[in-house]
């Protein structure tokens, strides 16, 4: 695990030399640098959030905000837990100023386990409220993704709610089962809610 975590040091600290490196070039050459985004972030309960506001304009209101919060199976005899999933609710534009982040809507995302059939769209439901189907998006190493688009009454169930329940078909039959705590999500995406229409950088 120490070897591990010293090689995971010793890739940033090259990451970053390159970086330094190729900003170095460029300057030499003339080329103008672009400043980064301005992140903000924090946390409620379960889930955590950050928005990215454009350093060229960050008054105009943040370009991607993402509420999140990562699902973890339970550790099991004497073992430490491991990463499942994620479910993310993100807002996002291109351009804050001509669209900006307040007439984008919340697109929910999970992220699940590889084994599922892509035949049959997942659900995601809340406190007993209507299961909303999910899209199946694309497949990584790591999962499958699926999403939606939220109405702002699917928006507003979520956030009223303090359990949420994610259902997938197997490929092998049967069905995947996660549930997961909504705690902390309603003042989360409120918080989101009130970067977007009163940016904090102004």
């Amino acid at each position: 695990m120490i070897r591990k975590i010293a090689l995971c040091c010793l890739s940033a600290c090259l990451y970053g030399a390159g970086i330094s490196m190729v900003l170095a070039a460029d300057t030499a050459k003339g080329i103008p640098l672009q400043a980064s985004p301005i992140t903000l972030s924090g946390s409620y309960g379960d889930w955590s959030y950050r928005c990215s506001f454009p350093a060229g304009n960050p008054a105009s209101g943040p370009q991607n905000c993402l509420v999140q919060q990562t699902l973890m199976t339970p550790g099991q005899n004497g073992q430490q837990a491991s990463p499942l999933g994620m479910v993310i609710l993100a807002r996002s534009t291109d351009d804050t100023v001509k669209s900006p982040l307040s007439g984008r809507p919340w697109r929910l995302t999970v992220m699940a386990p590889l084994g599922l059939s892509l035949k049959t769209a997942p659900r995601l439901s809340s406190d007993g409220h209507k299961a909303m189907a999910l899209e199946w998006q694309s497949c990584v190493v790591t999962g499958c993704l699926a999403s939606l688009d939220l109405a702002s009454n699917q928006a507003s169930v979520i956030k009223g709610s303090k359990q949420g329940h994610f259902e997938a078909d197997k490929i092998v039959g049967g069905t995947l089962s996660i549930n997961f705590s909504l705690e902390g999500v309603e003042p989360a995406m409120k918080h989101v809610d009130e970067w977007v229409n009163h940016s904090p950088l102004r």
